[in-house]
């Protein structure tokens, strides 16, 4: 006697698997990115970066003064927002 798995039990299962397959594909790029990003970013980019955002976010400035270089780097694109949001806290935009 054969028990099969009706059709709709197989069909999650499969697309079960294809979801875990693409979320899996997914968090090694981002891991793979980190690590390559992280190894190639110096600390003076980094601090340059920071420094820019603070400075424009300080100026009450709402544009980007980021290089391309810059903004294909994820890290660096990540100290400059945090930059920003730390040079508008100390201006005190936001505060109510």
């Amino acid at each position: 006697m054969e028990h099969k798995l009706p059709l709709h039990t197989r069909l999650g299962i499969y697309a079960t698997g294809a979801i875990l397959g693409i979320l899996c594909f997914v968090m090694l790029k981002t891991c793979a990115s980190a690590l390559y990003y992280g190894g190639k970013t110096t600390s003076d980019e980094i601090r340059d970066s920071y420094t820019a955002g603070f400075t424009s976010g300080l100026n009450g400035g709402d544009t980007v003064n980021q290089s391309v270089k810059s903004l294909s780097n994820p890290l660096l694109v990540k100290m400059y927002r945090k930059g920003f949001r730390d040079g508008r806290d100390r201006k005190g935009y936001g505060k109510k």
